[in-house]
């Protein structure tokens, strides 16, 4: 039900790649997240995205796609940019087995340089501490995710819109 939209209506949204080296001459693997600019220099993911299996990815194997509406084209207005830290949040326990979603799953990724705000790269506005929109408000979700479970990620930002519920029922 979603579509492909500009990163102009969706400039805080990022794809966050992990370099996995390659194994026994073969070819290095790409793991792609996505992840929303904080400020220009902190980036928002999931903390799973910065593992690979139980043990921690090397901030010097990830880095930021900026500005880019389809991650797999050169972009003018995109950056590439280095991570130079990354703070996992403390309760997060990795599980490669788990079955369910693992509580606590969010990191902060600390870019090498800052990115130049514009009107594709733009931290995303935080609610103020404490406010909460009611459930059954109408919201739209953007990401270069996983369109159909049988084909490969095509590399376009998407939105969808939905309907927030409660966190319970989340």
């Amino acid at each position: 039900g979603g579509g492909v939209i500009s990163i102009t209506l969706a400039p805080w949204q990022v794809e966050v790649e992990e370099v996995i080296p390659p194994v026994a001459g073969g070819e290095p693997m790409v793991f792609i997240c996505g992840g929303s600019i904080l400020s220009t220099t902190k980036v928002l993911t999931a903390a799973h995205c910065v593992f690979n299996e139980s043990k921690q990815v090397p901030a010097a194997d990830i880095f930021v796609n900026a500005g880019t509406s389809d991650y797999k084209k050169a972009e003018p207005e995109s950056e590439l940019v280095n991570v130079s830290a990354i703070r996992v949040h403390p309760d997060y326990a990795p599980d490669p087995g788990a079955t369910e979603d693992i509580p606590d799953d969010v990191a902060v990724l600390e870019l090498e340089r800052a990115l130049v705000p514009g009107p594709a790269i733009s931290p995303i506005e935080l609610a103020p501490a404490g406010s909460a929109l009611p459930e059954g408000t109408a919201v739209d979700v953007a990401g270069f995710g996983e369109e159909n479970p049988l084909t490969a990620l095509n590399g376009t930002l998407n939105s969808i819109g939905m309907t927030l519920v409660s966190s319970h029922e989340c």
